[in-house]
């Protein structure tokens, strides 16, 4: 038996792996912007790392979800009033929309 009471097939095979996992660690990181970067670069598994940007991720999609609700409700309340003429319409909805 080698040292650790690894065979060699087991020593050889453990090492494969850490290596492809520190590859994926490696495109994870080269993947994300700074920002997120930051929020899981002290993750030390692929693996790790992965699950901390679905938790990240969660939490953006219903922030997303919420936003996108809030809009949908603003949407079905637009209408133009009858003595409204088109361009005051467009402007008033334009204005409104720059202020979200």
């Amino acid at each position: 038996m080698a040292s650790g009471g690894m065979i060699p097939f087991q020593r050889d095979a453990l090492r494969d792996s850490r290596k492809g996992d520190k590859k994926a660690l490696n495109l994870i990181y080269q993947a994300v912007d700074e920002d997120v970067f930051e929020k899981i670069s002290n993750a030390t598994t692929a693996k790790e790392a992965w699950e901390k940007l679905q938790a990240f991720n969660k939490g953006a999609k219903e922030v997303k979800k919420i936003r996108l609700q809030a809009h949908r409700g603003d949407f079905e309340t637009l209408f133009m009033e009858d003595n409204e003429s088109i361009s005051d319409y467009v402007l008033e909805n334009c204005q409104s929309v720059k202020k979200k």
